[in-house]
């Protein structure tokens, strides 16, 4: 029998594209401010960047009865599994327990792109201040550095559970990648920094407790400035921390922190939470799971033996189906039905294939 080489094409309704992410400011001014670009003082940091391990799930304690509480969710079953000859780039581990459901998003997200049938700009998720895409949510595929639309997406939901649960009384605020860029970027003042993001992302400033702010360095790095009101601190968390670095970031943080009710608060550099592992390029990881676990946990130990808590892969897989499923997303149940008839369209291919080589009806 001659040999016959197979390419699965996914067969997807019309995706709903957008010409560019959105995020709109309280002054509703459309923002996507992208870093800077690479240079050579990201070499030291790229030259730290690798594969990260599937220790195991990643499983964490409760978010004050939000809707993150952990990834064993009711109703998921082991055995739920993306078949091998599926088109797709990055598979749940083995370690992971998902649903026939879970399965199906997972493989849809993080399906080969083909310019006639995936492209990357279907837009999986709408949350009332911004839009993600396929391709935004692909880069939670293994070593890959995370796009910072992942990052705000996990913000406006965490900004919208606090207000659901506290109203204007949130203690916990979330603040947006662009955050502190514009801080950084010598042109705006914090003062117009914060007003801009007061309306959305804040609330009443006499119940505050923590102000969680991720910060980018040179667009190949994350780290998170959790700024402690009760404490009157400026913590530093670091998942690589690098010695060239260090002072630079300390910078970062003394100026996203030019307001003089904070400027004299301590910096605190947070050491013994972990690291993660060497050229994993997992920072994007580290700080989406410090945002959304320890709003009420000062320990901020991500290898804490207790909560059973890791980075792996799954922690990524679970991020991204997370997302798209969160109720939040108005594209929820849309991206369901996609991801049924994109799963269909691949069974259905594929039994064409077999057909053609081994005959039958």
């Amino acid at each position: 029998m001659a040999s016959v080489m197979v390419r699965y094409m996914p067969i997807n309704s019309t995706p709903h594209a957008s010409d560019e992410h959105y995020f709109e400011s309280s002054n509703d001014v459309s923002q996507n401010i992208c870093g800077s670009e690479k240079g050579k003082e990201t070499e030291e940091i790229m030259s730290r960047l690798c594969y990260p391990s599937e220790i195991q799930l990643h499983v964490g304690p409760s978010k004050k009865g939000g809707k993150y509480k952990n990834n064993k969710k009711d109703g998921t079953k082991k055995g739920a599994s993306i078949p091998t000859w599926m088109p797709v780039d990055f598979v749940p581990p083995e370690s992971m327990i998902i649903d026939e459901m879970h399965a199906k998003i997972a493989a849809y997200i993080f399906a080969a792109d083909n310019v006639k049938y995936l492209t990357g700009d279907e837009v999986l998720i709408k949350l009332q201040w911004m839009v993600g895409k396929r391709s935004s949510l692909k880069t939670l595929m293994p070593t890959k550095h995370v796009h910072r639309d992942v990052l705000n997406m996990l913000v406006c939901n965490l900004t919208e559970e606090e207000h659901y649960i506290d109203g204007s009384t949130s203690t916990a605020w979330f603040l947006p990648t662009m955050f502190a860029q514009y801080a950084l970027d010598n042109e705006t003042y914090p003062d117009t920094v914060m007003e801009m993001y007061r309306g959305i992302f804040m609330g009443k400033v006499e119940f505050v407790r923590k102000i969680f702010v991720p910060i980018s360095d040179e667009s190949v790095h994350w780290y998170l400035l959790v700024i402690d009101i009760d404490k009157s601190k400026l913590i530093l968390l670091d998942s690589l921390q690098i010695e060239s670095r260090r002072e630079r970031r300390k910078i970062q943080v003394r100026k996203v922190t030019e307001r003089p009710d904070i400027a004299g608060f301590t910096l605190i550099e947070h050491n013994g939470i972990g690291h993660q592992l060497p050229t994993s390029n997992d920072s994007g990881i580290w700080v989406a799971n410090w945002m959304k676990d320890y709003d009420w946990d000062d320990e901020y130990d991500i290898l804490n033996v207790r909560t059973l808590q890791r980075i792996t892969t799954a922690s990524r897989m679970r991020l991204a189906i997370d997302l798209v499923l969160n109720e939040q997303n108005e594209f929820r149940a849309d991206v369901i039905k996609r991801a049924e008839k994109t799963w269909k369209g691949f069974q259905q291919h594929r039994e064409t294939i077999m057909k053609a080589i081994f005959g039958g009806n």
